[in-house]
């Protein structure tokens, strides 16, 4: 019987570890052309978790030589790992010249839950009041002159915010408007929005004059999955091995690898962008996507940008609000010539995710 188990646990051990190999060629093959192995690579939590437990079962059993199998797979893919954790203390600034950061993707301050919405807007803006934040981005940004808490007023008044730049995806004239927001206590001299092709998303950049120095400050929002409730809920039960019926699951595959296809051709877009530049150039807000994805790679080796998370955060920094271990979505790139000293993102339960804060010496 102990002969049989073994077996079992080594056919398992050998999956795990396959099942790792795969999702390291994530950041290799264009989900355009392929979309499977980014998709794949959604699981790769699950698939880091179980080599981690059969490493210990292989140390403490009789044959120990099979400890190898998985520790190869987990060596070999280094780079991801390092991409997904951190080990960071906070520490003094570099140099004076400092400018701190938040990206936020605020839901729309949970525009459809209209009893709560005074709650959450000022429990957003009370944090906001806390950091006193240099550049505030948001993404899904509701704003209505009508409603009894107005964040923007809020915000010039007791966060010392006086210059706004805002793309309005939706809006009705002189009262409304739903989209993308940069906020700045330094003066914007000029922003626009980079429109992406066949969707809805965009990036709103502003150049901001801080000192002598001017830098861009792109707020992205790339594509989502745009789950229904019926198939979030399908998401939730699966992680209780729950079984449901073969059509609900091509939903979600359908969902995912149209999302995927189109993340794909935004980051190409925005690299094209940001290669223009006549500034340094600071990357912020929801990409959709976790760091072992093609997406996030691409954008984050344009540049050569630094991770603000891999820089002065610790532990993998999740950042998205839900049932399931929480993955890190919202991101802070920043040119690797500057350096990041500081990073907090506090699990706030005002928003489907959760804010990105950072400090960053600017060169």
């Amino acid at each position: 019987m102990g002969r049989v188990f073994r077996f079992i646990i080594l056919i398992l051990t050998i999956c795990v570890s396959v099942a790792l190999f795969i999702t390291y060629l994530t950041y290799y093959i264009d989900p355009r052309e392929l979309s499977f192995f980014e998709i794949w690579a959604l699981g790769y939590p699950i698939y880091m978790s179980l080599a981690l437990v059969s490493v210990i079962y292989w140390l403490f059993s009789d044959i120990k030589k099979y400890v190898f199998i998985p520790l190869i797979s987990i060596v070999f893919g280094m780079s991801t790992h390092l991409d997904v954790l951190a080990f960071n203390k906070s520490v003094e600034p570099s140099s004076e010249n400092t400018l701190s950061v938040v990206t936020y993707n605020v839901q729309a301050f949970n525009w459809l839950g209209w009893r709560q919405r005074k709650d959450i807007q000022q429990g957003v803006c009370e944090y906001l009041y806390e950091k006193q934040a240099d550049v505030l981005c948001f993404q899904e940004f509701h704003h209505d002159i009508r409603e009894a808490f107005v964040v923007i007023d809020s915000l010039k008044k007791h966060a010392d915010i006086t210059n706004i730049a805002a793309y309005q995806f939706h809006a009705i004239p002189g009262r409304y408007f739903y989209g993308n927001v940069i906020c700045s206590r330094f003066p914007i001299i000029r922003h626009d929005v980079l429109q992406f092709q066949k969707t809805g998303n965009s990036c709103l950049w502003a150049d901001i004059k801080k000192g002598n120095d001017t830098i861009r400050i792109c707020n992205v929002h790339f594509e989502s999955y745009r789950f229904s409730p019926d198939q979030i809920e399908t998401i939730n039960q699966m992680s209780f091995y729950h079984i449901e019926q073969p059509e609900e699951y091509r939903s979600l595959f359908d969902n995912f690898s149209h999302a995927i296809y189109l993340r794909a051709h935004q980051a190409e877009e925005l690299v094209q962008f940001i290669a223009k530049s006549p500034y340094k150039v600071v990357v912020t807000g929801d990409f959709n996507t976790p760091p072992y994805s093609h997406t996030y790679r691409t954008v984050q080796k344009a540049a050569n940008f630094s991770d603000a998370f891999l820089s002065a955060g610790s532990g993998i920094g999740g950042t998205l609000n839900w049932k399931l271990s929480s993955i890190r979505l919202d991101y802070v790139l920043y040119p690797n010539n500057w350096k990041a000293f500081s990073y907090e993102s506090p699990h706030l339960l005002l928003s489907d995710h959760f804010p990105v804060y950072t400090e960053i010496s600017v060169d």
